[in-house]
């Protein structure tokens, strides 16, 4: 069974919905044409999934997008315990720098241990600005990593040079961008929890669009 919580106020300073106080591992994903995660978020959501589990904890996936509740129900094939769907009219064409305001809206709110997204030009754009509007750092790595006490990214010995994971550890979130290609592969199936999360969007996003939306009139 799937729950659906629609967020009535995510800017306030009342009691939140689904907090996860630092817990979840969670993809910064993306959708293709067809509405359907892309490959390589799958790729990237089925390794979350497999570390999630070891260490007991939940894999959430977070998506923007215009039309996304529709097809809800679908995106939890590709192995998330919680989908946080930011759909918008807005966010049809969204960029890197809506991408870094999503962000650091979804990150204060649902405290996710660790953040995960596939490197490419948008992305690394979006986490530069989000790492200035947190001053959080974020890494960059090809290399394969795991989990150490449910909440600390590890990276392989075999490519990981001890400064570079230092600089993101005890920080929460860890922000770790991943290598396109890294990993392969769907989730393979198993037990979910399937909670699905309508997020309010963030006021600076609404407001860009209405005023875009007045000019055009």
């Amino acid at each position: 069974m799937i729950e659906v919580h629609q967020l009535a106020a995510p800017e306030s300073g009342g009691t939140k919905l689904s907090k996860t106080d630092w817990l979840d591992i969670a993809v910064w994903g993306r959708i293709d044409k067809c509405f359907q995660v892309d490959t390589e978020t799958k790729a990237l959501l089925a390794r979350a999934s497999a570390l999630a589990k070891t260490a007991k904890v939940k894999a959430s996936l977070v998506l923007s997008g215009s039309g996304l509740l529709p097809h809800g129900r679908s995106y939890f094939k590709s192995g998330a315990d919680r989908v946080f769907l930011y759909d918008h009219p807005s966010l049809v064409n969204d960029s890197a720098e809506t991408d870094a305001i999503l962000l650091a809206h979804f990150i204060p709110e649902f405290k996710p241990a660790v953040l995960l997204a596939t490197a490419d030009q948008r992305s690394e754009a979006a986490f530069v600005l989000l790492s200035e509007r947190l001053r959080l750092p974020y890494l960059k790595t090809g290399c394969d990593f795991s989990l150490q006490g449910a909440r600390d990214v590890v990276l392989s010995e075999s490519c990981a040079g001890k400064e570079l994971i230092e600089s993101i550890q005890g920080n929460r979130p860890q922000l770790l961008l991943v290598t396109k290609g890294l990993f392969s592969g769907e989730w393979q199936g198993g037990e979910l929890s399937e909670e699905l999360i309508v997020c309010e969007i963030p006021s600076k996003v609404l407001e860009s669009f209405e005023a875009h939306s007045g000019r055009m009139i």
